[in-house]
């Protein structure tokens, strides 16, 4: 189900979900990141987190894109997960927090 409107996505949620991967992966564990098809939302998490870690690096938000299709050839936001991440991927780079 694609949503449409990033204000779907609340930052509190998607922060939330960081914040849980780096905890569980902090204490040993592996972690699994999903969503309905894995195109869309939870690669963008992925990305994100990346991102936030410094693992995935770019001038703009395409730039960063690019790199983590290398990693992931079949991610594809949808048209509000790319909102999202146009309006707040400069926050999770790590020079910002």
């Amino acid at each position: 189900m694609c949503m449409p409107n990033p204000s779907f996505f609340d930052k509190r949620m998607i922060d939330k979900s960081l914040d849980f991967i780096e905890k569980k992966l902090d204490e040993g564990l592996n972690v699994l990141v999903h969503c309905n098809e894995g195109f869309s939302r939870s690669p963008s998490i992925c990305l994100l987190y990346l991102l936030k870690h410094g693992k995935i690096k770019g001038d703009t938000l395409d730039d960063c894109i690019t790199e983590f299709m290398k990693l992931y050839p079949e991610y594809a936001p949808g048209i509000g997960i790319k909102g999202f991440l146009e309006n707040y991927w400069k926050y999770y780079l790590p020079d910002i927090h």
